[in-house]
């Protein structure tokens, strides 16, 4: 988790400029002091009463609610807890231009595997847009599947789908660099740089005789770039009006959306009462022998054609999301008309066996809060299964 600290000294270019920082360094959580202003919802903020701190909070990480209380909070120093102390790695006072008379603190948390959080398991999704399809190919041509149990069978099939796709494709990063701030441009950029190079300059030459004129430069760099900040911003509103008056379905839908909409209902986070749940919702059936119908000697189940397989491999959509086996639509309709042949071995040893291999029923599970209902009943939640 990578934490930043600063006091924003009731600036609101320091406050923008923060906005972009926690972009583009992909920063988890920000402890504020003095900021410019409250932001509004979807974002999570956390602040007191007298708005003079506040925690802002970034990638989905669960918030627990407390009753408020009073306090003050000083942005210099660091506070953590003894048993939190030796997890905090790579503290530093950053020279990252802020606009404030403060310099940023950065730190991070490190993951020590006991956390009550549910493990999240490392994302197994690959990045379509960077496929070869040759690579894909020939990784797909050269494999086998050597004939076993249904079961047998289909995890070998899964294990050449992957690996073929670990040889032609780079891995999903989910904490991939974010994009910057929607009123970020080339000009401000070069307007940054000169602030940060205007302020060290005028730092060197505290107590010496070209002090006033750094202290000038510095001014007027620091003027240019808060004035080129409300330009900008100015500018995007006025493109988004117009885009208002041309579609109103596109961006401004969005917009409005995100900004009115519902807040998303939060997931349970007790590792407890997800168990609870689950074991609720869906109870485990006690193990037996599987019940078979008599076969009749002469039944004779015909084998998996090619034009079901072609078929079937026709109602793929390519855009719609992946399993939990992170393999892109696109790659399983690629991999099927690369080697119809395994498929239609593994398929015709399943139809002929009455297995549905358990690695194909697996599946991503999503627990819905009903509105209004306790959080501790595993009846108060909509299981959804993808």
């Amino acid at each position: 988790m990578r934490i930043l600290q600063l006091n924003l000294n009731h600036c609101e270019a320091a406050q923008d400029l923060l906005c972009d920082t926690i972009s583009k360094l992909r920063i988890d959580v920000a402890i504020l002091c003095e900021q410019y202003k409250n932001l509004a919802p979807p974002n999570t903020w956390l602040a007191d009463a007298d708005g003079q701190a506040a925690i802002w909070v970034h990638g989905g990480i669960p918030v627990q609610e407390r009753r408020a209380r009073t306090g003050q909070l000083d942005s210099r120093p660091t506070f953590v807890c003894e048993t939190l102390a030796p997890r905090v790695k790579s503290w530093t006072v950053s020279g990252r231009y802020t606009h404030s008379d403060h310099q940023a603190i950065f730190f991070e948390i490190e993951d020590t595997g006991t956390s009550t959080r549910p493990s999240m398991r490392q994302s197994r999704k690959w990045n379509a847009r960077t496929l070869d399809a040759g690579r894909f190919s020939a990784a797909m041509s050269s494999a086998s599947v050597a004939p076993g149990t249904a079961e047998d069978m289909a995890s070998s099939l899964m294990s050449v789908i992957t690996g073929s796709c670990d040889a032609s494709m780079s891995k999903a990063n989910p904490r991939r660099c974010r994009e910057p701030v929607y009123w970020w441009t080339p000009e401000i950029a070069d307007l940054l740089r000169s602030c940060l190079r205007a302020r060290r300059l005028f730092q060197r030459s505290r107590g010496r005789h070209d002090e006033e004129t750094h202290s000038a430069n510095n001014a007027s760099a620091r003027r240019l770039l808060r004035v080129a900040i409300k330009t900008s911003k100015r500018r995007c509103w006025r493109q988004l009006c117009d885009e208002v008056n041309n579609d109103v379905w596109s961006k401004p839908y969005r917009i409005a959306m995100l900004r009115l909409g519902c807040p998303q209902a939060k997931q349970p986070s007790s590792p407890l009462l997800v168990r609870g749940a689950v074991a609720a919702l869906f109870p485990r059936v006690p193990s037996g022998p599987a019940l078979r119908l008599p076969r009749r000697a002469e039944e004779l189940k015909p084998a998996v054609t090619l034009e079901e397989l072609k078929g079937a491999q026709s109602r793929i959509k390519k855009r719609s999301a992946p399993g939990p086996d992170g393999v892109p639509n696109m790659v399983l309709k690629l991999a099927v008309a690369t080697r119809p042949d395994i498929f239609l071995r593994v398929y015709t040893m399943c139809l002929e066996t009455g297995v549905f291999p358990s690695g194909w029923k697996r599946q991503r599970l999503v627990l819905l809060p009903k509105p209004g209902k306790p959080p501790d009943d595993p009846s108060s939640y909509r299981p959804l299964c993808m």
